[in-house]
């Protein structure tokens, strides 16, 4: 709208000249004021020519107009590119971070304007700076400390056999030194190993007697979980935020075929026979902390008995972060009422009395 305002200058000045205003009003209006005049002049010294006075004009003549016109819409073309870098600027002042430092409007057009130019016109002349290397020391023992809170160590040796050395420094000629240690960290990616066991079944020959060797701890009978598989599901899942579905491909990758139906009914029924009562343990530890931090955060759950959208919230508890084994639970509320806190420490040793709030307070 600035240009088609400053454009229609030529057909009415005032008209133009009031467009370009409108559009501009929020911004630095000293130097825009001044484009709009210098357009403005250019509008009304324009002369038009018809086309019998172009055919009575001279050669130089001509020459001469059309150089006067280049002159001028490159000064026109110059000014509307500091214009509109301008409003760009003003408007990175208006609607940008108020927090970040900036110079003078006047000082960022010069910079984009000329900024080469004015540095290369400086009658100081500046010695181009010396170039130095900083070389940084890696803090030593660092990669061995790293490395040694991998739990899995492998150790190769590599010699030069003692018939190499003997021919090349004489029998009895050479000693050992302390190895050069080189450290390198291999990754082997994730593995199943299918389990076969073979119990033994005796039977005594003179009687139906049959005993059979002890099976290793399950879960749960005709099942394939395994501990470390059902772990690692759930860490995936819970620490590491890979949903189920994306689990199932993997597996299925490298060719282990279990549904995600069949690990959710892992991740549930290993809480209910196990994980329900480690829960109860550090819950019961918990409340014997003096300090006990706790905080809410509001999230949706799809599918929950309510209508969709309905707010629900997972409370979390933590103990004393000066605690060697700190204890963080969380508790998943449907509501924000007082009465989740006072059921989750009603267990307290010593009793507090619960105030009412409303989320409005927050």
């Amino acid at each position: 709208m600035l240009l088609q305002g400053v454009d229609n200058l030529k057909n009415s000045p005032q008209e133009g000249a009031k467009q370009a205003y409108l559009y501009v009003f929020p911004y630095h209006l000293s130097t825009i004021a001044d484009f709009i005049d210098m357009r403005y002049n250019y509008a009304m010294e324009t002369k038009y020519f018809t086309e019998e006075q172009f055919n009575d004009m001279s050669h130089d003549t001509l020459v001469s107009l059309v150089m006067n016109m280049q002159n001028n819409m490159i000064e026109m073309q110059r000014s509307v590119d500091q214009l509109t870098e301008q409003i760009r600027l003003m408007n990175q002042r208006h609607y940008g971070r108020k927090t970040e430092k900036s110079s003078s409007l006047y000082e960022q057009l010069s910079l984009f304007v000329n900024e080469t130019e004015a540095i290369h016109d400086e009658e100081e002349i500046e010695e181009e700076p010396e170039l130095k290397t900083v070389v940084r020391k890696r803090p030593k023992g660092k990669k061995e400390s790293d490395l040694a809170k991998i739990t899995n160590h492998r150790d190769e040796y590599i010699r030069i056999p003692e018939e190499e050395l003997n021919r090349r420094f004489g029998v009895n000629g050479w000693k050992e030194l302390p190895s050069q240690l080189v450290y390198k960290l291999e990754h082997i990616p994730a593995s199943f190993e299918a389990i076969t066991y073979h119990i033994g079944v005796y039977a005594d020959k003179n009687t139906d007697e049959i005993i059979r060797a002890d099976k290793p701890a399950e879960l749960w009978a005709g099942s394939v979980a395994t501990p470390s598989l059902v772990s690692s599901i759930i860490t995936a899942k819970y620490s590491n935020s890979v949903p189920l579905y994306r689990q199932e491909q993997t597996l299925k990758a490298n060719d282990v075929f279990i549904s995600r139906k069949v690990m959710a009914d892992w991740v549930i029924r290993v809480y209910e026979r196990y994980l329900k009562y480690m829960y109860e343990g550090m819950h019961r530890r918990l409340l014997n902390h003096s300090l006990i931090h706790a905080d809410e955060t509001p999230f949706q759950v799809t599918k929950d008995g309510r209508p969709a959208g309905s707010k629900s919230y997972m409370w979390v508890y933590l103990s004393d972060t000066s605690d060697a084994h700190p204890i963080v639970i969380y508790d998943y509320c449907p509501t924000r009422g007082t009465e989740n806190v006072a059921r989750f420490l009603a267990d307290l040793p010593v009793h507090f009395p619960v105030v009412s709030h409303r989320e409005s307070d927050y």
